[in-house]
């Protein structure tokens, strides 16, 4: 996309380019890249009044912390975005952020925490499916930490199938690693539970 962009200087389509690509390396798992481009969209945001952006560059960048390591902070990004989310009427990819947000929470062993904000993802926008596979799996977790692994079987089946469907074959990657642990976990094995982050790509 940023090959796209047009050398009129245009500053809204600057932004946008580098949100979208912000969001991409979140993805991918390359947190250093993500902040550079997340940042770059938050300062030109809010240097050119563009709510939308700074809201959800805030998110992104909050992300983009978090897979640095810098998790408590990440937090507060994710929530200070959110929140202007909220205060400009902007729900596009709500869930996905609330998933990032759940799952920073499960990082942090907030387990109560993580359970609310994944069932706030699963019911904000049933509609917007892209990244509700995710969604599901993060939950699942959460609700291990429950002691509720029949639960979190189903919500594992349902994300394996939702993944399938959508032909979202990197999110099945982790699906299916986590179901593998589950398994391995009710039959009594040994299997430490670490929190696994969003890296879609192996």
């Amino acid at each position: 996309m940023l090959g796209l962009v047009p050398g009129d200087g245009n500053p809204y389509d600057l932004v946008y380019a580098h949100y979208m690509a912000g969001v991409h390396y979140a993805l991918i798992g390359n947190p250093d890249l993500a902040k550079h481009f997340a940042l770059s969209t938050v300062t030109q945001s809010d240097r050119y009044g563009f709510a939308q952006f700074a809201a959800i560059g805030r998110a992104t960048l909050g992300q983009a912390l978090i897979g640095q390591g810098q998790t408590r902070a990440g937090i507060e990004l994710l929530n200070d975005g959110l929140a202007r989310m909220a205060a400009a009427s902007v729900r596009v990819a709500t869930t996905m952020y609330l998933t990032w947000l759940a799952e920073a929470q499960l990082a942090l062993e907030d387990y109560t925490g993580a359970l609310a904000t994944g069932q706030q993802a699963l019911a904000f926008n049933l509609g917007e499916t892209f990244f509700r596979p995710e969604t599901l799996r993060v939950h699942a977790r959460a609700l291990r930490h429950a002691s509720s692994s029949g639960d979190a079987a189903q919500l594992l089946d349902d994300a394996a199938a939702l993944a399938t469907h959508i032909g979202a074959w990197q999110l099945l990657v982790g699906i299916e690693r986590d179901r593998a642990e589950l398994r391995g976990l009710v039959a009594g094995a040994a299997i430490p539970v670490p929190i696994i982050s969003l890296k879609i790509a192996e």
